[in-house]
């Protein structure tokens, strides 16, 4: 009876929390509630967004498979792993915009908020437009066909357009997505989460028209792009007009101090951004050469499956992490602390419980979301893909918490060692044993290093803001709530 009372006690606290009306934040008990009412609000709208963003996904391939087939399914796969490249030429900026404004948050500086966003916001402005033109020129120039092992697949014409139909809306997008960024720095991500869910119908139904007309593989592969560039502009129309007038970019606000602010935390996740790229999508493409199309397409379903659940976990507990940056900088240190094993918990819990589903029914929901399919893997495969989602879900909180400290020079040390070691362990296994060989190279240094690694950081970091912290091992559930 009394741990009854205990939950139901928690419950109605819970329920207190999801109110749209802030709470007082004069007091350290005020801010931790009104940290814990965004992050829930946060945390319920990620899910259900997610969930959405799931269903439109298997529809998506589901289609894409049935009208274009395996080996030009495989094709779209290695084009995305190419142009995906391409988020990276906003050098880091739309990250480290979400460090400066919870830096600034934190210190209720809503002058140095507005420098940083007319800053970024502008300068990505210039960046898309010479992006756009460099990528119409790549578009004639390079030999796709041999790039990608696709000759005979597609014409090359149709090869050209499918990868500037890839790129063009990632590029475009670089100055919309500052608006997700303003929302995950204010703690107020549950506000984009709903445009976000407009951004998925909007795929959705255009994915579905492109099947229904016969289109060509450029115009299927351009409509997972409408989608995020819809609602993105829709969204900061919204937040600049109606939202939050204040926070809109003015040329006049723009400045060298600004620029080095964010650059500050930009040039290292730049550099992250690079390494984790090397990790996940070069794959593909040593696939392509290893192996075929089909293997390809065979890891891509599994990594794709995988990852959302690991891409669950994270979304469910990511509004977590801005908070952390802003409790730090008020000095509400003890709050970082309890909070952070809160996360981890919630993050591991939610992927220990996926896995263990998949071991047991993996290849029938494979079967249910792509139908008759010769699509299927044996145990060990899915042993090794969920251990490989249970380290990815706990080294992910340490990562997360790291990159919003400002301590970020570290990640890219081991980011880059993953990626080495990652490409390495792929030409060495994947001949012998195919998409496991593959799996194996892709969570190695994850599992083997990080997994602690990441833990003796995180200590350190506390360490010099608040003295000593507990171990974090023995008491991760201890008090959880």
């Amino acid at each position: 009876m009394r741990h009854l009372a205990r939950l139901q006690t928690r419950a109605r606290e819970l329920g207190s929390l999801i109110r749209l009306t802030p709470h007082e934040v004069t007091s350290e008990e005020g801010r931790s509630r009104e940290r814990h009412r965004r992050i829930l609000l946060s945390s319920i709208t990620n899910l259900a967004v997610k969930c959405l963003a799931l269903l439109v996904n298997l529809v998506v391939v589901r289609l894409a498979l049935g009208a274009r087939g395996k080996d030009q399914y495989g094709l779209w796969v290695a084009i995305t792993s190419i142009v995906v490249w391409a988020s990276l030429l906003d050098f880091g900026v739309l990250n480290g915009l979400v460090n400066a404004i919870s830096e600034a948050h934190g210190k209720n500086d809503r002058s140095a908020v507005i420098g940083y966003v007319s800053t970024a916001f502008y300068g990505l402005v210039g960046v898309s437009a010479a992006l756009l033109i460099a990528l119409g020129v790549a578009a004639a120039r390079v030999d796709w066909g041999s790039l990608l092992s696709a000759a005979g697949v597609v014409p090359d014409r149709s090869l050209q357009w499918s990868i500037v139909a890839a790129a063009a809306p990632i590029v475009a997008s670089f100055p919309l997505s500052i608006v997700r960024q303003i929302y995950a720095g204010l703690q107020k991500a549950y506000v984009g989460n709903l445009f976000a869910a407009i951004g998925s119908l909007v795929t959705l139904g255009a994915t579905a028209a492109a099947v229904a007309l016969k289109a060509g593989l450029p115009v299927l592969v351009l409509t997972l792009g409408i989608g995020p560039l819809v609602s993105g502009f829709v969204n900061l129309a919204y937040l600049w007009k109606l939202e939050m007038p204040w926070i809109a970019p003015r040329v006049d606000r723009v400045s060298r101090e600004a620029m080095a602010r964010l650059l500050r935390s930009s040039v290292p996740l730049f550099l992250f951004q690079l390494g984790a790229l090397l990790v996940n999508n070069t794959q593909p493409l040593l696939l392509a050469h290893l192996a075929n199309l089909s293997a390809v397409a065979d890891y891509s379903l599994l990594l794709r499956l995988s990852g959302f659940i690991v891409s669950l976990a994270v979304l469910s507990t990511s509004p977590f992490v801005p908070a952390f940056r802003e409790a730090f900088e008020r000095g509400d240190v003890g709050w970082v602390r309890v909070n952070f094993r809160r996360m981890v918990f919630l993050r591991v819990a939610l992927v220990l419980g996926a896995g263990a589903f998949l071991l047991v029914a993996g290849n029938a929901v494979l079967r249910f979301w792509l139908g008759p399919s010769t699509v299927a893997f044996g145990m060990s495969i899915w042993m090794v893909g969920v251990t490989i989602i249970v380290f990815s879900a706990w080294g992910s909180a340490f990562t997360d918490v790291l990159t919003i400290m400002d301590r970020i020079w570290v990640l890219v040390g081991f980011v880059l060692i993953n990626g080495l070691g990652t490409v390495l362990l792929t030409v060495a296994l994947v001949p012998r044993f195919g998409v496991a060989g593959a799996l194996v190279a892709y969570g190695f240094v994850t599992v083997v290093l990080w997994s602690w690694a990441g833990v003796v950081l995180f200590r350190r970091l506390l360490q010099r803001g608040a003295g000593p912290v507990p171990p974090l091992g023995s008491e991760l559930v201890d008090g959880l709530w």
